[in-house]
């Protein structure tokens, strides 16, 4: 299951879970090595634009995302949708295009580590579609 807990809370209020249980709990991905996890992945999500909208996805952790730094900032996550972050209006600068992302586990408390990340130079100002982007370990 992937949903935020605030997300939960709000299908339950909303009387949209009725009487549906679920437990869980946090577990560890294999070691990186099992299963082929060569580090955290970056993409830019489906309409995302140099003018106004960076949802940026993270995936390929072995410990789930918490918290994201974009140049210092921590940035929210979108809603319902995961491991989706978007980046603040006021930090897509006019003539910039990277940012530096730290990315944290899921008890924020651990840091995957600071990466350079940009936005991808084929779509233009605009990606049609979820587009994955390579990104620099700083």
């Amino acid at each position: 299951i992937d949903i935020a807990t605030f997300s939960l809370k709000d299908l339950i209020g909303k009387g949209l879970w009725n009487n549906r249980r679920v437990a869980w709990e946090f577990v560890d991905a294999p070691p990186s090595d099992q299963f082929m996890l060569k580090g955290i992945k970056f993409a830019f999500g489906e309409k995302a634009n140099m003018e106004n909208y960076l949802p940026l996805i993270i995936y390929n952790t072995t410990r789930g995302v918490g918290k994201v730094l974009v140049d210092g900032e921590a940035i929210p996550m979108n809603g319902r949708l995961g491991q989706q972050f978007s980046i603040p209006y006021h930090l897509i600068r006019k003539g910039s295009s990277t940012w530096k992302v730290e990315v944290f586990d899921h008890s924020n408390q651990k840091s995957y580590g600071t990466y350079e990340v940009s936005f991808p130079k084929s779509c233009g100002q605009a990606c049609a579609t979820t587009t994955k982007v390579s990104a620099k370990k700083l």
